[in-house]
């Protein structure tokens, strides 16, 4: 009897084992893809070279795990093209903005906005401002790459005039320019989270609005007082003087941005009106500043450039502008297509319901968040890879999909936006024309995660407590 008892015990014990090693097994090729990835993007990083290298690395990577797994180079292939064909709504709206912004140079609307900003932006006041201006186009349009793509183009100029920090000002336009994407009805993120989450939008909106005061106002005073640290230095009258010498300015140069911000009134898409907006800044180059059609031609594709010397600060913009951020975009897409095709992320589930049970919900989406933000390379696959992950253990400890919604805002879609090799991060970076030093005075971004956690903890002492 005695032997029987142990013989089945070591039957037990086997299994067990074999039950571990075979999840093990079944863990190791993600383990090793996502090794690659983030190794290679960090040597990049260190010793300077551009982080396509690392992405290319992370794509080989993730191409040879999923050989691992037992898919055939016939089945990878596909999950690849899918990936890929996946991006190309975003790729189109890059081209368009890079478009859109060379002609707005050339055509002297740029160089308008900035005429009028030197004079009545307040030195002290301008990266608040930066802040405050980039939030409401951001929430009227929708989209945090059209935000810096826009307005956030034209105060990355003004601050290069006046002599502020890039990368503070870049940090207070991306800040605001994901208020809109987090919680804006016109953004195309809200409606993935009310999608995933099976939430209503508007509802989510109210919800996402009342849950961002404290992060606002702890925002909005930071950058206050870096405004009166940093002060926009006092611009010359002389430097308008040399810009109105060179280009003629007139009121019909706000055409293309007022097209921008009432389309969503109009509830007209975005890469329609900036589509218009293209058409309309062209005309006004050839009308109003009497540019040859083979110049305004040249802009749109490689961007503006010119002899002047006081006109050198709008350089810049052009459809080949976006090429690195179109790269990333493309190889991103080519493993973020075999993560969906070989459902690697599904044989963590189980740890990470380990790890809710010990640390808590919203720790372990902000957690979670990271390095999913960090092997999807955008802020679309980053949010259905979370949800894929997080949503059975809401449903298992019955919490509202309310919950869920507000918990991804405030962990998923801003943090993608932190990550340097996530599109979320590198386009908006680009379009500024600053590197990943930006991130930290992106205030907006990382300060919604971190009070998430801390308002975690702080009410599950207090439930602690009264449980005593």
């Amino acid at each position: 009897m005695g032997s029987r008892n142990s013989k089945h015990s070591y039957q037990i014990v086997c299994h067990i084992v074999r039950f571990h090693e075979e999840r093990r097994r079944r863990f190791m090729p993600f383990l090793f893809a996502l090794s690659v990835l983030i190794g290679s993007i960090l040597f990049c990083v260190i010793f300077g070279f551009t982080i396509l290298y690392g992405l290319s690395a992370g794509a080989i990577a993730f191409f040879v795990a999923a050989l691992w797994k037992g898919h055939t180079l016939q089945e990878i292939v596909p999950m690849m093209g899918r990936g890929i064909r996946d991006s190309f709504i975003v790729i189109r709206i890059l081209l368009l903005i890079g478009a859109m912004t060379g002609i707005w140079r050339i055509s002297g609307t740029i160089p308008y906005l900035v005429y009028y900003g030197i004079q009545l932006i307040a030195p002290k006041t301008f990266l608040l401002l930066a802040f405050l201006l980039a939030s409401a186009v951001s929430y009227l349009i929708g989209t945090s790459i059209g935000t810096c793509g826009t307005i956030g183009v034209v105060l990355m100029v003004l601050a290069k005039a006046g002599d502020v920090n890039l990368f503070m000002t870049a940090g207070a336009v991306i800040s605001g320019a994901y208020f809109g994407d987090r919680a804006s009805p016109a953004s195309s993120c809200a409606n993935l989270v009310a999608f995933l989450t099976s939430t209503e939008l508007y509802e989510n909106v109210k919800k996402m609005l009342r849950n961002t005061v404290l992060p606002m106002l702890m925002v909005t005073a930071s950058y206050a007082g870096l405004s009166l640290l940093f002060p926009l230095q006092a611009t010359s009258q002389s430097m308008s003087a040399d810009i109105a010498a060179h280009v003629t300015l007139s009121p019909w140069l706000l055409l293309p941005v007022v097209v921008i911000l009432i389309a969503p009134f109009l509830k007209v898409l975005i890469r329609n009106a900036m589509a218009v907006s293209i058409v309309l800044g062209a005309g006004l180059g050839l009308w109003i500043q009497k540019i040859e059609p083979a110049a305004i031609l040249k802009a749109l594709l490689t961007g503006f450039t010119t002899d002047v010397e006081i006109l050198k600060m709008f350089q810049g913009g052009g459809v080949m502008s976006m090429k690195n951020a179109i790269l990333i975009i493309l190889i991103s897409a080519t493993f973020s297509g075999i993560l969906k095709g070989t459902d690697m992320l599904s044989d963590i589930w189980e740890r990470l319901e380990g790890w809710a049970k010990r640390f808590g919900v919203f720790p372990v989406m902000a957690f979670t968040s990271i390095p999913v933000s960090a092997i999807a390379c955008n802020q679309t696959l980053s949010l259905i890879l979370e949800a894929q992950l997080i949503k059975p253990i809401y449903q298992t400890r019955q919490l509202s999909n309310s919950q869920m919604m507000l918990d991804m805002s405030n962990s998923t879609v801003t943090i993608a936006g932190l990550i340097p090799w996530n599109t979320a991060c590198a386009i908006p970076l680009s379009l500024l024309g600053v590197s990943f030093a930006a991130i930290p005075w992106a205030f907006y971004l990382w300060l919604l995660p971190v009070l998430g956690v801390l308002q975690f903890a702080i009410s599950d002492k207090k439930d602690i407590k009264h449980s005593a």
